[in-house]
């Protein structure tokens, strides 16, 4: 799932630089009009061509740093050589109720019931609950009940003629039942018989101190997720209104640029700190989707697809 959201964050970084690129280059032509015109003077243009340069090897970088990550998903799903790959632009689900800690206890009881990891656990605790039962067997005593039937057939039983009895009259004549009991009293395993439940005793103890260990952590894990959606939230929003803010500032040294009333430099640092908050923003609400996957995952939502 890394690699996915990888190659989403690393377009997202993309799409950023060919902003930052585009206003820088609109920039270099407005400073080299006003040159023509002679408001402005020939070393003017040094400064902010040196910026625009530096947007175009950002952006070079931006665009490797995404091939790269695209090719590592291409490989990771084993991708023929001439299939597409469409990857849709993730929008996380702000919309989504948070509410207040019970939430953590419902979804905690939901992952119990669903984990795969807890539910063998599980069994392993059964079962080393039947292993202790036949161990406890051992030491009483055990009565066994048996019964049988037979008959036979021999070419040497013949009548007072000399002939051979027929078949069907030989196991008529011959049938015999038969039944029996069998009572076992442990006396001279009764050493064994310790050792075996002892053993029996102390898997039983281990499986179910491993499965209160995993259960306490997937509570803490659940819980920490859940907090961590809640603080992941608050930060978009805040950072949203940032590069709006961001957005207005920029675009209004920009204006100040044009009437010579703000220096290049205060527009490229302007312009870089909006690209830095929109980076930002865009990793956050990538962490805020993953989490929310992970809380679908513990309510038994599959993981594979977007929303």
């Amino acid at each position: 799932m890394d690699a996915y959201y990888n190659v989403i964050f690393f377009r997202g970084i993309v799409e950023i630089s060919e902003d930052l690129l585009a206003a820088g280059q609109w920039n270099q032509d407005y400073v080299e009009g006003m040159i023509r015109n002679g408001l402005k003077a020939e070393s003017d243009i040094l400064e902010v061509a040196a910026s625009v340069a530096t947007e175009e090897l950002n952006k070079i970088k931006a665009q490797n740093n995404y091939e790269e990550a695209l090719l590592q998903l291409k490989q990771l799903i084993n991708l023929e050589e001439g299939q597409t790959l469409v990857i849709n632009q993730v929008k996380p689900d702000l919309q989504m109720v948070i509410k207040p800690d019970q939430q953590v206890d419902s979804l905690y009881y939901s992952a119990l019931s669903r984990l795969p990891e807890i539910q063998s656990m599980r069994a392993n605790v059964q079962a080393s609950k039947i292993s202790l039962a036949q161990s406890n067997s051992s030491y009483y005593p055990s009565l066994q009940f048996y019964a049988g039937a037979g008959s036979g057939y021999y070419q040497t039983r013949k009548d007072a003629e000399g002939h051979v009895i027929p078949f069907i009259n030989q196991i008529a004549n011959n049938a015999s039942e038969h039944l029996g009991f069998s009572l076992g009293i442990p006396l001279l395993n009764n050493g064994r018989n310790r050792s075996q439940t002892k053993l029996a005793r102390i898997q039983l103890k281990e499986s179910e101190l491993s499965l209160q260990q995993e259960q306490q952590k997937l509570y803490q894990k659940i819980h920490q997720d859940w907090k961590k959606l809640l603080a992941l939230k608050m930060e978009i929003d805040q950072g949203t209104i940032q590069v709006k803010a961001l957005e207005a500032a920029e675009i209004t040294l920009r204006k100040k640029f044009g009437k010579g009333l703000a220096s290049q430099f205060e527009v490229s640092q302007a312009r870089n700190q909006l690209a830095l908050a929109r980076s930002g923003l865009l990793s956050t609400s990538l962490q805020y989707e993953i989490t929310s996957r992970t809380i679908d995952y513990y309510q038994g939502i599959p993981i594979i697809g977007m929303k």
